[in-house]
């Protein structure tokens, strides 16, 4: 009995003083600055004008006390994938938002922001396109084009998931939205050499309008079909268009709440 004790005893000792040992180590933590929050940093030294990739990124931890807004979170890496400098990075440093080409300082040169194999191209939009002056470089839009030539009148989906690197002037050099072109309906977009040229086809043949998409939201969905009168005359169709979700995530009527979206 006094070995099975003395067991019991070593066992309890044993896990109380590492329940101890922990405890003390997240209270050291958050003594030193908090929990550690990983952040990208960059693996290697990086030239101006690098372009971001797996290879160039790497996670680093750091207190969370010393974590800024400009700091990028690991979550965040698929959102900087392919993103150039705009200064030049040594080995093991924070990459910082304010390093990349959608969000730099003042003075900046529109050619720096155009990635490799692709172009820049400025296309006029409908007016009110550029969302009362709210829209800003480093947003990412959808661009539907109205037909003008059809004798019936048709709304096409022709890009998604579009870069914007300027509005009017602004290549974003300053996040005051009173410096904001608000009057400007011209955006300077990041597309493929094909993509420009179909939008100076669009341009031609109709009118352009933007639709702001969410800075996480970069799915394409290649099913969108056009829009035509029918889609709002027919009540069939224009129920269609109350679901505020695609089919296959659409709630149910017993959960109709799901639908409801909410300003946060």
């Amino acid at each position: 009995m006094r070995r099975i004790a003395l067991a019991v005893a070593v066992v309890v000792g044993a896990a109380s003083l590492g329940l101890f040992l922990q405890q003390q180590k997240e209270f050291e933590k958050r003594v030193s600055g908090g929990m550690p929050v990983p952040i990208l940093v960059a693996s290697s030294q990086l030239a101006l004008g690098e372009t971001l990739s797996d290879q160039t990124l790497a996670i680093r931890e750091i207190p969370e006390s010393y974590v800024e807004d400009r700091h990028i979170l690991a979550s965040d890496v698929d959102k900087v994938i392919g993103i150039r400098t705009t200064m030049g990075l040594k080995a093991n440093e924070a990459i910082l938002w304010t390093d990349l080409a959608v969000a730099t300082e003042e003075g900046r040169v529109l050619s720096g922001l155009v990635q490799n194999g692709l172009r820049a191209i400025t296309v006029t939009t409908a007016s009110g396109s550029n969302f009362g002056g709210l829209l800003r470089p480093g947003d990412r839009i959808d661009l539907l084009f109205r037909s003008l030539q059809n004798e019936e009148a048709v709304v096409v989906p022709l890009l998604q998931n579009v870069l914007v690197l300027a509005v009017g002037q602004e290549m974003g050099g300053s996040t005051n939205i009173i410096n904001m072109v608000r009057s400007a309906s011209s955006l300077t977009l990041s597309v493929t050499a094909g993509q420009a040229q179909a939008l100076t086809l669009a341009q031609t043949e109709g009118s352009l309008t933007a639709s702001l998409r969410n800075p996480g939201d970069i799915v394409v969905n290649p099913d969108r079909l056009p829009t035509t009168l029918k889609d709002i005359y027919v009540p069939e169709k224009r129920q269609a268009l109350q679901a505020r979700k695609p089919k296959s995530h659409r709630a149910t009527s017993a959960t109709p709440s799901k639908e409801i979206e909410h300003v946060r």
